[in-house]
This record gives structure tokens, C-alpha cells and sequence, in this order.
């Protein structure tokens, strides 16, 4: 089901994104004056650098992570990805006129999956490491318009994201980009920011603006990120909530269904025995799956979790959450460093292809060479 990412990550190589800011207080102004400039309103952040890989990562654990996905995740993305996506600027781009390529629900799918992809590698650059899908939890009304996701950090500080994209905004024009962030401010995130207990320090809505190869302005991430604020009556997500779910959503991708809903403390079992290899990935140990790679260009393709950080999880399957929130996440490892244009990381740099995120989950290449164990964990 993830081969049309793996072969995205394979061919995408080194991309960027530019990073603007809007103040809160801007961005809830009832109208712009005419005329207005983007630099006016606009404060400029460093480019947001990312692999192919890590880029298909974020899109496969964002997908998973919403539970009430109509159809089965991901599947307008990886069937469309890899011919969609514009390889030869540095600038993540999309081919001209995927408008006219696309149905209007592939679009809209297509659009949210890069959109949450590009907001999840943000949001695990500035520290927040797991990730929940609020939007679609029980607790969450059914009609409520929340937003995706709750983020949390190493430390345990929680943040709400709600994630726009667009394929339509040709140049960063103040009044539509206002429109759409003031829209996802009032109805989606400053509600939720007094909505959850414990609650969030913080809120981000972020619009992540997608252009085709031949236009002018390059690919962007716009964000506003107000301050958390109390509420009266809010829902209570207990305190491993964001960290069970982060978990339970990779282990779905990992075909280990009864697993994730344990983790997630939907399914009344004991756990049980699972074997998997450990493959060593630069300076860390991975318990994956592997599959052979079709195209032949890698010895094996694989999702799996540093292994012991899988090791921390064996204490939650059995009630004890005491690991798991004492985790503040893997120190980034070489091979996912913050890509600069000047020195952007190959494979040549640690010998394999692959992104691991400071949560501990891998996704990309293995290789029988570095298999060093089969480990039995207790899931």
C-alpha cells in the first residue's frame, strides 16, 4: 500500500519550502486596507529542508494517524505522487496544471496529504516530536469542527495544528492568504486551544501553498501560532494520549493491527510475542518489516521503530506509561540533519536511503548486511 511513496522518496531527493509568519493580530483583522504588501504582514523564517524520504514519511504518519479517513490512506497520493511531483527544482513543486490532471476529490486529497506532510516536518523541526489526530477521536463530537492534529514535545508541552493547503494561491496575496488562516484561527484552532485537558501551550494554523514548476513564487508554508488559553468544561485526552496514538498509527503502517489498537486501548487482550529483525540504520538499531524492492535499485524497503524505543512501548501495551513519557525523543541522528542547500546529505553520507524521525519511527532502505538481530518484543 506504500509503494507509490517509497517510490516518491526515492526519486525526490533534496527539497525546501519557504517559512512565513502572520501575527495573530493581523490575521484577525476584520479587513486589510487595499493594496496591501506581503512584507508588511509577512516576517520570513528559514527555509524548512527535507529528503524525499522524510517528506514521504511525515505524508505515510499523517495518513494513518486520522482514523475516520473515508477511503484507505493515502490512496490519492500514492497513486498519483511520483509522476505529480516536480524533480528538477530545489523548491518542492508539483507539475503545471494539476488542476486540469486531477478530479477535483483526488485534488483535494492529493493537496491535504502534501499539505499535512510539509506540516508535520515543521512541526518536528521546532521540537514537537508526536503526534495525535484530534479531529477524529471518539472523544471529539461528531459534528465538531476540530483540528487535525495535537502535537507534543519531548518535555511533554502540547500544541493543535490545523493544516490548509492550497495548489491555487499563484503568489503569497495577503488578503486570500488572511481569509483562510482567519477562517481555520476562529473555527478550528482558538476553540480547541481551551478544548482539551491537559491542555495546549500553544496553537499553529498553517497554509501550505503549493506551486507548479513554471510559476514564479516557490512553494511555502504560512503559519500563525497563537498562545494556548484555558477553557471552561474542556475534554480530558489523558496524559499519554498524543504519545499512544503517535505509536499506534506506525504500527498500523507496520501491519500490526492488534497492536496499534491496544495501544490506543480500543481492543481488551494481553499482548503477545512479535519476532522482527533489527537492521542497523547509522548510529541506531530499527525492528522492522521489510519488503523486497520491486524496482531493484534497494536490497529492501522497510517501516519499522528504533528498537528501544519499541522496547519503551512494551511497558505501555501493559498498562505502565512511565517509559513512554519519560521518552524526549532520539537526538537527531546524522543522516536527518537539517538540510542546508550548501551541504544537502546523500546516501553517500551514511551508505542507505531512509528517514528517521526523533520519535523513533524509520522509514526508507535496509540492507541484509546491517541485520544484526531478530528481536521478540512483547506487543
Amino acid at each position: 500500500m506504500i509503494g507509490g511513496l517509497f517510490r516518491l522518496a526515492a526519486q525526490l531527493g533534496i527539497r525546501s519550502v519557504r517559512i512565513w509568519e502572520w501575527e495573530e493580530a493581523h490575521i484577525l483583522l476584520p479587513r486589510l486596507p487595499n493594496g496591501p504588501s506581503w512584507g508588511t504582514y509577512a516576517k520570513e523564517w528559514p527555509k524548512l529542508w527535507f529528503s524525499g524520504w522524510e517528506l514521504a514519511h511525515a505524508i505515510a504518519k499523517a495518513d494513518y494517524l486520522n482514523l475516520k479517513n473515508p477511503l484507505l490512506p493515502g490512496l490519492a497520493f500514492l497513486l498519483q505522487s511520483a509522476d505529480l511531483i516536480e524533480t528538477s527544482s530545489s523548491n518542492l513543486r508539483v507539475v503545471d496544471n494539476i488542476a486540469g490532471v486531477l478530479n477535483d476529490f483526488a485534488l483535494t486529497g492529493y493537496n491535504g496529504r502534501i499539505a499535512q506532510g510539509v506540516s508535520l516536518l515543521f512541526a518536528n523541526k521546532y521540537g514537537y516530536h508526536f503526534a495525535g489526530h484530534l479531529a477524529s477521536d471518539p472523544a471529539v463530537p461528531k459534528n465538531a469542527k476540530a483540528a487535525d492534529f495535537i502535537f507534543e514535545s519531548g518535555v511533554g508541552h502540547r500544541t493543535i495544528l490545523e493544516s490548509k493547503g492550497s495548489f491555487s494561491q499563484d503568489t503569497n496575496e495577503p488578503t486570500k492568504v488572511k481569509t483562510i488562516l482567519k477562517a481555520a484561527l476562529e473555527k478550528q484552532v482558538n476553540p480547541w486551544l481551551g478544548k482539551i485537558s491537559p491542555p495546549a501551550t500553544k496553537g499553529f494554523a498553517t497554509l501550505t501553498c503549493i506551486r507548479g514548476i513554471s510559476q514564479v513564487e516557490d512553494s511555502a508554508l504560512i503559519f500563525v501560532d497563537p498562545p494556548g488559553q484555558g477553557g471552561d468544561d474542556p475534554i480530558p485526552l489523558e496524559q499519554s494520549w498524543v504519545r499512544r496514538r503517535n505509536y499506534a498509527s506506525w504500527f498500523d503502517i507496520m501491519g500490526l493491527r492488534d497492536s496499534a489498537q491496544l495501544l490506543r486501548r480500543e481492543a481488551d487482550r494481553s499482548p503477545v510475542a512479535v519476532r522482527l529483525p533489527v537492521f542497523r540504520v547509522g548510529d541506531y538499531k530499527v525492528a522492522a518489516v521489510p519488503t523486497w524492492d520491486p524496482s531493484g535499485k534497494f536490497g529492501l524497503l522497510g517501516v519499522g521503530i528504533e528498537a528501544s524505543t519499541l522496547r519503551r512501548l512494551e511497558g505501555t501495551m501493559f498498562g505502565d506509561d512511565d517509559d513512554l513519557m519519560s521518552f524526549e525523543g532520539l537526538a537527531r541522528p546524522a543522516f536527518v540533519r537539517d538540510r542546508i542547500p550548501e551541504r544537502a546529505p546523500s546516501a553517500a553520507d551514511d551508505g542507505f536511503e531512509g528517514s528517521l524521525m526523533p520519535d523513533g519511527t524509520y522509514f526508507g532502505s535496509l540492507r541484509w548486511d546491517d541485520l544484526v538481530d531478530i528481536g521478540t518484543y512483547k506487543l
